[in-house]
């Protein structure tokens, strides 16, 4: 169990894949590049500072929206935390965890995934979370509540 910072619960940091962080890079240095070359031919001193400050409240706010990354268990919620962005997963709703590679959007800075389904009242939800270590991560979530099931590389509630 990987014990946070207050000694309370297990953190669990988003695993990495290289090639996104490269996709990321490349796509900023070329939006530096094109800032850079439009700043030449500004013709006012307004469309130089807007070059220069429409760049700079891009990267806060992919700043601001994805760092840090990481996924808290903190019975009785699974606290997800991507930036100044949190949701809150009630334990008790999960109803199963499993690996996915889906590329859509989530709280994750890679594709090896693992999907967790949960209730949240009476709306079946569903987040995606890339744990650097999933295997930890299924025992810490497991630990936290005994219904979930290890199954492999998944897990599943069972009936009471």
């Amino acid at each position: 169990m990987n014990t946070d910072e207050h000694g309370c619960g297990s953190r669990h940091p988003t695993k990495v894949d290289a090639w996104i962080v490269l996709l990321l890079a490349g796509g900023a240095a070329v939006g530096i590049g094109g800032t850079f070359a439009a700043a030449f031919a500004a013709t006012s001193a307004a469309e130089l500072i807007a070059l220069v400050v429409f760049p700079v409240l891009v990267f806060a706010a992919v700043g601001l929206l994805t760092w840090p990354i990481h996924y808290d268990i903190e019975p009785p919620v699974l606290l997800i935390r991507s930036g100044i962005i949190r949701w809150r997963v009630p334990i008790a709703g999960i109803t199963a965890v499993h690996p996915t590679r889906n590329p859509l959007s989530s709280p994750a800075w890679s594709l090896d995934r693992l999907r967790i389904e949960y209730l949240a009242g009476d709306k079946r939800r569903a987040i995606m979370i890339s744990p650097r270590d999933k295997s930890a991560f299924l025992d810490d979530l497991r630990a936290a509540d005994p219904v979930l099931v290890r199954e492999s590389d998944s897990l599943r509630r069972v009936a009471a």
